[in-house]
């Protein structure tokens, strides 16, 4: 093992010459690449390395073992079929003496066979993925069976074959591993044994009750989460259902644009950098040259004239970022070392606790919260209400013991939350933590870029009219022939409500609906940045 670490080490530093690497890289980078070069398989290990070797089935290993298992035994699969090349001769004159591979295959099963001192094991894949219909073994199994077939049978009457054989469900989460404790079945994705365990139900309402661990204690970012979009709390967190696709990672292939996701932490990550260095008074464009030539070497960025495009747009508006942050400092210069506790028991049973940080006070003592935020909070006159709902909720919690400010600078767009009465904020966070004990009984008919939609139509509307805001809600919420729908851009909302109707008409048992979530939830937001 020694000579093994001492080998993969010195291949770390041959290659970090080759690549004429001379910064400083950190533990955790060399430690993963360092174990990852020990775990490698190489065709040189030695057949008796341990108590459970692996190994193809070759000759001269009938070497006899207490357990023999051999796996993949498929129809097709075994015995092995190579088919001859065009200059081989003997593959299409066959003589007698002439060496088979077929034959040589069935001369490794009876070794196999006969090596096995305690146990034999055979596995096949017996169904069909597609049909669930039945695909028989090898051949050479299907020999096997026959002959226990033909010359054993077990003293009750049954078939030897089918008292030997196990089959089991395509699906790990199948009922069958779970409710026949006797059963020969068994599986290690014990995860799955809560799917089939009984759940009450409430005779009258039919709804799932919201269990009592999951409304002990609640944090602002799980407030705000719920917030911008409810219906996705109620799967992730009382159902623990996530529709979300796992991305593949493509080794292959090389970046030339960033997506929207990837420029966004790209840049708040540069932000990040950005402000500890200019809250120690060290160069803020040395931060970002570092940060970027950071993300260069983690390949991150493409090479060449296509990398210099990607530096050059995630620098660009970080002067005029930088530059609203230095007028934010000069009105609040003294920075808080100390964290806000947060603390609210509501009525309904939940409890907020959280810290606030990032708080800053004038000369005279009032305090404010001062953030940088990636994203876009006004882009074309239009405010993007659903990244304001996280602030909201820090705001008004900022606010339970006192009057707080909050200034959220971002790179297109800057929002001012002034204080609000204690009392107040106190209600409104109140009416959302309510919303989200009902929210883990039932979905809530919500969607937030449609309620907003709606909402700031009836503001524009002199005359309120309620048939432009249904039509101002539905072109969000549903695709149009330039863009996607909310309900497309979320798989829970295109789960629940496929259509903006369904959406709109929907009703829980407790008497939530769309009009009276949006009023309660998200009108107070407008009236704050709007002051209305």
């Amino acid at each position: 093992m020694l000579g093994k670490l001492e080998t993969g080490l010195q291949q770390i530093f041959d290659s970090s010459q080759e690549a004429r690497l001379d910064d400083a890289l950190p533990l955790s980078m060399v430690r993963e690449h360092w174990l990852s070069q020990i775990d490698e398989h190489s065709l040189s290990q030695r057949f008796l390395a341990g108590a459970v070797n692996f190994a193809t089935l070759m000759p001269m290993r009938a070497i006899p073992f207490q357990r023999v298992c051999l796996l993949g035994m498929n129809d097709g699969d075994y015995p092995r079929s190579q088919p001859p090349l065009d200059f081989d001769l003997m593959g299409n004159d066959y003589r007698p003496g002439d060496r088979s591979r077929r034959e040589d295959d069935r001369y490794l099963f009876l070794e196999a066979l006969l090596s096995a001192r305690q146990q034999l094991y055979i596995s096949w894949v017996g169904k069909n993925q597609t049909d669930n219909s039945d695909m028989p073994p090898s051949v050479l199994v299907g020999q096997l069976r026959d002959h226990l077939d033909a010359g054993w049978q077990p003293e009750e009457g049954a078939s030897l074959v089918d008292a030997l054989t196990t089959t089991h469900p395509l699906q790990p989460f199948s009922r069958a591993y779970f409710n026949n404790a006797a059963s020969r079945l068994f599986t290690y994705a014990h995860e799955w044994r809560t799917l089939h365990q009984a759940r009450p139900l409430k005779a009258s309402q039919g709804t799932l009750p919201a269990p009592q661990r999951l409304l002990e204690s609640l944090t602002l970012s799980q407030l705000g989460r719920f917030l911008q979009e409810p219906v996705r709390t109620f799967f992730n967190t009382r159902l623990g259902v996530y529709f979300e696709q796992e991305a593949i990672a493509e080794l292959d292939a090389e970046p030339f644009t960033l997506d929207g996701l990837q420029n966004w932490q790209l840049q708040d990550q540069l932000i990040a950098a950005q402000r500890q260095a200019v809250d120690q008074g060290e160069p803020r464009i040395d931060a970002l040259h570092a940060t970027l030539e950071r993300f260069q070497g983690q390949g991150v960025l493409a090479i060449g004239a296509f990398g210099e495009r990607m530096r050059e747009a995630l620098a660009e508006p970080m002067e005029t970022l930088f530059n609203h942050y230095a007028q934010a400092l000069e009105e609040w210069p003294i920075a808080l070392a100390e964290t806000l506790p947060v603390r609210l028991e509501a009525a309904c049973g939940l409890t907020l606790e959280d810290q606030l940080g990032e708080l800053r006070e004038n000369t005279q003592g009032q305090r404010c919260r001062l953030l940088l935020l990636s994203s876009s909070l006004v882009k074309n006159k239009q405010y993007h209400w659903h990244h304001l709902l996280r602030h909201w909720v820090a705001h008004l919690a900022g606010n339970l013991k006192g009057p707080m400010t909050t200034q959220l600078l971002s790179k297109a767009g800057n929002v001012t939350l002034e204080p609000l009465d204690a009392d107040t904020a106190r209600a409104y966070l109140e009416t959302q933590l309510a919303a989200y004990a009902r929210g883990l009984q039932t979905p809530l008919p919500l969607a937030p870029k449609a309620a907003f939609a709606w909402l700031t139509t009836l503001q524009k509307a002199k005359n309120n009219a309620p048939d432009d805001a249904y039509s101002a809600a539905e072109k969000i919420y549903e695709d149009g022939r330039y863009h996607s729908g909310e309900a497309t851009q979320s798989a829970y909302m295109s789960h629940q409500w496929p259509h903006f109707e369904t959406l709109y008409q929907a009703h829980t048992d407790q008497g939530d609906h769309f009009l009276g979530l949006m009023e309660a939830l998200y009108a107070p937001l407008i009236q704050a940045v709007k002051k209305v």
